[in-house]
């Protein structure tokens, strides 16, 4: 058998050998354009290409190889074309043994002086050894699946509470933000108002203005005609109607002087903001961080007797504690429920109230049944350590 695999072995020699030091593979390492070297080769062919100043490429195809993210001075093993060399080593040696019998390398002898023992008691005895590691290896692998489960479960709840928090910011800042709107439309609808009400009154006095303005005209135009006119008598009837007219208009501007109809006190609305609201919205809210709550450590503790009577009541302590296994406080809901033997839930009324991270519970219900039932425990949808508890209705 071994002779029809000589060619193949040959073959395979020829490609676990080193194209630069003409030997097996000694820690063999594969480039990107998939020729391999051994490592040392490698490093001292890195070495060359720096001290001749050229990149690093390729001694076969000469391709350059991008060195980013590769530590030239410790190759990576391909631990692929290890086992293949091993493999190798391991059917040349079957096959140069041939029909040899085995020799003790420490006698050379039949070993009459040594221990002996069956292939088949020492393949079971292995095979037995084996069976014991892979049950260790099996319960490491169960552990490190128990992390992995852990860590999901932990990226769950930051994602959970950074969704909170996110969310309790978008709230506050469109809470502010609607006030602000609010109080933006207040002012420019008492603005637009106060500008109605200014505008109003300039435009009444504009208007009156120019009817003084129009007797004034008409009255000039009477004295323009009077002046022109050549026959004395009506210019003395005219003169004193005129005279009076010109009197009253000659008042009312000597009054406009000591007194103007423009009150210039109301025509200017300044708005002033306050500087404790400005300084209150650079500080609307701040963050701070908190160790997340881990329902595997909450417990139910002090549970006490169930008082019988028309309605039955259970009171107990809720601790509830963070990650490292301290005593903190809930953001989450509290979710308390009772079962009975049939898995129905019993309707009941639960009143919750907080001490330092204790939470106290009332639980008052009616148990159609005499029978033991269960009180389960649920913090954000996941039950807590000791949950569910028994209660044996009497």
């Amino acid at each position: 058998m071994a002779g029809h695999l000589n060619p193949f072995i040959t073959k395979l020699k020829k490609d676990l050998t080193c194209t630069i030091c003409k030997r097996f593979f000694n820690g063999p390492t594969t480039l990107s354009c998939l020729h391999s070297f051994c490592s040392k080769c490698l490093i001292d062919w890195n070495k060359t290409c720096k001290e001749g100043r050229q990149r690093f490429s390729c001694p076969i195809c000469k391709k350059p190889i991008d060195g980013s993210g590769i530590d030239m001075s410790k190759p990576r093993i391909s631990f692929y074309l290890e086992s293949l060399i091993t493999l190798v080593s391991s059917i040349e040696g079957k096959s140069k043994q041939g029909s040899q019998p085995p020799e003790c390398k420490c006698c050379a002898l039949d070993h009459k002086s040594h221990n002996k023992v069956s292939i088949l008691e020492e393949t079971k005895s292995i095979k037995q050894t084996l069976r014991q590691d892979m049950k260790e290896l099996n319960k490491v692998v169960e552990k490190y699946n128990q992390e992995k489960e852990k860590i999901r479960e932990s990226m769950a709840t930051i994602q959970s509470h950074f969704e909170s928090a996110k969310k309790s910011v978008r709230g506050v800042a469109e809470t502010a933000f609607k006030l602000i709107m609010d109080h933006e439309n207040e002012m420019i609808k008492v603005l637009n108002e106060k500008e109605r009400m200014q505008k109003s009154e300039c435009l009444r006095l504009q208007g009156k203005i120019n009817s003084e303005l129009q007797n004034v005209s008409e009255i000039q135009l009477q004295y323009q005609c009077l002046l022109e006119n050549d026959v004395s008598l009506e210019i003395i009837e005219k003169q004193n109607f005129l005279q009076k007219k010109c009197n009253t208009i000659l008042d009312k501007e000597a009054m406009l002087q000591k007194k103007p109809m423009l009150k210039r006190g109301n025509v200017t609305v300044d708005y002033v903001t306050n500087p404790e609201v400005m300084q209150s919205l650079q500080n609307i809210g701040k963050l701070v961080e908190t160790k997340p709550l881990d329902p595997s450590r909450c417990t139910i503790e002090a549970l006490k007797e169930v008082r019988n009577g028309y309605f039955n009541e259970l009171e107990f302590e809720i601790v509830t504690r963070d990650c490292d296994g301290e005593v903190c406080c809930v953001t989450g809901n509290f979710e308390i429920r009772i079962i009975d033997q049939e898995g129905d839930e019993i309707e009941k009324n639960a009143a919750i109230s907080e001490e330092k991270g204790k939470y106290r519970a009332v639980v008052t219900y009616r148990a159609e049944k005499k029978s033991p039932c269960e009180i389960q425990v649920n913090i954000g949808g996941k039950r807590i350590k000791n949950s569910p508890q028994i209660v044996n209705m009497k």
